[in-house]
């Protein structure tokens, strides 16, 4: 119990540590333009958005997406624990999270529709700020799960 207390509270400072990282690649943004002769086509744009919302789409349901993944590995599966398959799960969603944000930056770089960049960083903030690991396993007490 003691290990999936210290492990939520590793979780919770870990999303804190994304959502300020995705706030400051929002003031890289704003303090450096884009210098770009010729903007992307739109079929380009889009491509790029529609890759970064399905990372986000993902990032709300690792538990399918990293189960397929591992089930072709049955020795990684064995060795790891429910707690340590849950602090991948939940480290993979904010990964996939902040790809998105990743994704918005890469747009502004190339001369993107600003427009498209803001809403890239909208969705994958949000989508890291409303996120939740869910109750680690080997706990009962939801009290650790506050954020």
């Amino acid at each position: 119990m003691e290990t999936a207390i210290k492990a939520s509270r590793i979780i919770r400072i870990m999303k804190i540590c994304f959502l300020v990282y995705g706030a400051s690649l929002i003031l890289v943004v704003y303090r450096v333009p884009a210098k770009v002769r010729h903007p992307p086509n739109s079929s380009f744009e889009l491509a790029i958005s529609l890759v970064a919302i399905v990372n986000v789409a993902l990032g709300f349901f690792p538990p399918q997406f990293l189960s397929k993944l591992t089930a072709r590995s049955s020795a990684s599966q064995r060795a790891s624990t429910p707690l340590q398959l849950w602090m991948t799960r939940s480290v993979s969603s904010m990964a996939l999270f902040l790809s998105c944000v990743l994704f918005g930056l890469v747009l502004h770089f190339v001369g993107a529709q600003l427009h498209l960049v803001e809403l890239l960083f909208t969705v994958g903030l949000l989508s890291l700020l409303f996120w939740s690991p869910g109750t680690p396993p080997g706990t009962e007490d939801e009290a650790i799960n506050r954020f």
